[in-house]
């Protein structure tokens, strides 16, 4: 494995577990923000935020984590012999039939 792929898959799994974090707190959020609101006249609106901070989280650490595997994918592909636009061409053709 290359070290620039190393390094990217360094990156991805950091920035993919930090985004995580942000949305396991932002769903804790929806949950503190939904009581406040109910009992303690709380503006409905925390719970919309911690709703979209929560969601675009979710989705930037999905997105994170999935680059990291297509990382991992074509490296292995690379490394059976493949060329990397092979290995690159391959990744889309699997991701397609998902």
């Amino acid at each position: 494995m290359t070290n620039r792929a190393s390094k990217s898959l360094i990156v991805y799994e950091a920035l993919g577990g930090i985004f995580g974090w942000v949305w396991i707190a932002a769903s804790i959020g929806i949950v503190v923000a939904t009581v406040g609101a109910i009992f303690f006249e709380w503006p409905w609106w925390n719970v919309l935020y911690a709703f979209l901070i929560g969601a675009i989280a979710k989705w930037l650490a999905r997105g994170f984590l999935d680059n990291k595997r297509r990382v991992l994918f074509e490296r292995q592909l690379i490394a059976d012999g493949m060329s990397e636009e092979e290995a690159a061409q391959a990744w889309v053709n699997a991701y397609n039939r998902k």
